[in-house]
Parts: C-alpha cells; structure tokens; sequence
C-alpha cells in the first residue's frame, strides 16, 4: 500500500469515525443500543486482535458510546452469548466502520441530526445587524449560510470539508460574528481625526505602508468592494501562538501551503485558540511568510491596515 493510498484510507476512517461521534453527541444520554437479534443484527470485524476477539471472525455490536471525557467512542461487542466488552472505535476494521455508519443511515441517525446553529433570538439577530450596518454583505455571514445549508444536506459549494468540519467552522463564524457586535456596541465613541482627509495624506499613508515591505499593497474604497475583488482570494494567517500573522494573497498562499509553510488547523491535534483557519507550521518559517504578505488600504473609511 503506497502512501497516498494509506493517507486516503486514513482520512476515510476519519471521517467514518466522525460521523458516528457527531450522531452520539446528539442523542440521548449518548448512547445507541443495537438490536442482537439474529435477523437484524450488526456484526463487525477487527482490524488487529486483541486478546479476546479475533480478527478472522466478526462480532456482534451491542451499543455505541462516548467515553466519560466525550472525546472517544467506544464499541460494545458480544464476547460470547451473554458478555460485552468495551473497545476503542479505532479498532473496528474499516469495512466495519462503513457497516456501522450505513446501519445509523438507515435509521435516519445521519444527516437529521446535525447540531443546529448556535441558539440565537430574533431579537438578537437584530442588534447584530444594526452593530454591524455591512452585515447581509459580509463574506463570512455568506460563508457560514453557505456552511449551513451542507450540514442540512443541501446543494452547496461548501466543497472538501466533512460535516464535522462544516459544523466546527460554522460555530466559529458565528461566535466571532456575535463578538464583534457586542465590541462594537460597547465601545467607547472614537474621536474624529482633526486632520481632513486629502489626497496628500493619502499619499503619506500609502507611502509608509509601502516602506514596509509588502509585496501587495491593494487599495479599495470601502469594504464592500474589497470583498468583492478579493472573495475567496485573500487568506489570514494565525502565527504559531494563534494571534494574528498577516494576511496573503492566493497564489502566495497557494505556494506556502503546498510547502507545508502554512499548515490548516482542522488538520492538527491540538487546543490552539486561533483566529484564523491557518497557521504557520514554526516560528522558523515566519519571514518566508511575511515577506509574501499583503496590505489592503481602504480610502473612504479610517485607513484599515492589516500588518
């Protein structure tokens, strides 16, 4: 087995055991019991033995679970007539798995009970829209809408992410989204600048973004038309800490991210707080980074920089 193919059967594991952890998040007491009767029962093989199961055989599953912590799903399989036993999902061979997942189909387990989005009143929705007046024109108000309707399984361009992943990223969006209505109701008023905006503060403002060292300095008017030249095409870049980096175009994100530069945090396991999707692979590699980064000037509103 060459290594794309163990990279894809492992990915495909992944995803398989996902799927089932996300439905035991959503039922109750987060248990599924599994008929055993002969006619309808669930069997699975192992993919390595253990010293009470056999891998040449396959075992009937008597429930699934998550484990105290909620972060592991345990198999409950029929040692003989009358006992159970525990085992890590990890160890159920993938054919079992896939069997496992096609039963919960079956039983209309997957795509029905997905979390909803985070509960949130009308009332609420509200105030978010008069804190933020860009709000229905907003990339990531778009893309979490976007995220919304792959969960529920419908057509989407939401393409390359698990459910799992769509729901993890959408619950992102959205808490940012409220944080930032409440900063931006609750702030203190900024004063005005007492210096009018002109052509040759502008020019100024231009010059020392440039002294810098941006390899772009892309300049709009305002938001909306920043959003649309750059939809899909500028990328946030969380450092190895998870604070803000900088910001890269396509193709120089394109490039990092095939070298491994820049690494997306779905992929890693770890508790990193990011602000950003991705993340610089080690602090050794933080001036490659910078080095490609963009400034974005937008010229009818307060200077907006991304440093």
């Amino acid at each position: 087995m060459n290594q794309n193919t163990t990279q894809e059967a492992d990915k495909k594991r992944e995803y398989l055991v996902g799927q089932i952890k996300t439905v035991l998040n959503c039922v109750e007491s987060s248990i599924i019991k599994v008929p055993t009767a002969k006619d309808v029962a669930l069997e699975v093989a192992l993919c390595c033995p253990t010293r009470l199961f056999a891998i040449n055989t396959t075992y009937k599953v008597v429930s699934l679970c998550l484990d105290d912590s909620r972060e592991n799903v345990l198999c409950y399989l029929m040692y003989d007539r009358v006992h159970a036993v525990p085992l890590p999902i990890e160890q159920i061979s993938p054919e079992g798995l896939d069997v496992i997942v096609r039963w919960l189909k079956d039983k209309q387990l997957i795509n029905t009970c997905y979390p909803s989005p985070i509960p949130i009143t009308g009332k609420f929705w509200d105030f978010i829209e008069h804190a933020l007046p860009d709000y229905h024109a907003r990339y990531d108000v778009l893309r979490q809408s976007e995220l919304q309707l792959f969960i529920d399984g419908q057509e989407s361009s939401a393409i390359g992410l698990t459910r799992e992943e769509a729901i993890s990223e959408r619950d992102r969006i959205l808490y940012r989204i409220y944080a930032e209505a409440i900063h931006a109701f609750t702030r203190p008023p900024q004063k005005a600048s007492c210096a009018p905006k002109t052509s040759e503060r502008l020019y100024e403002q231009i010059l020392a973004e440039q002294s810098k060292g941006y390899k772009y300095l892309l300049i709009y008017r305002n938001q909306k038309e920043l959003l649309e030249r750059l939809d899909n095409k500028l990328y946030t870049i969380s450092d190895t800490g998870g604070k803000y980096l900088c910001d890269l175009l396509k193709p120089e994100y394109d490039e990092l991210a095939d070298n491994l530069v820049i690494l997306d945090r779905n992929s890693l396991d770890d508790d990193r707080e990011c602000m950003s999707d991705w993340v610089l692979a080690e602090d050794a590699c933080r001036e490659e980074v910078i080095s490609k980064r963009a400034a974005v000037i937008l010229t009818e509103e307060e200077w907006i920089t991304f440093l």
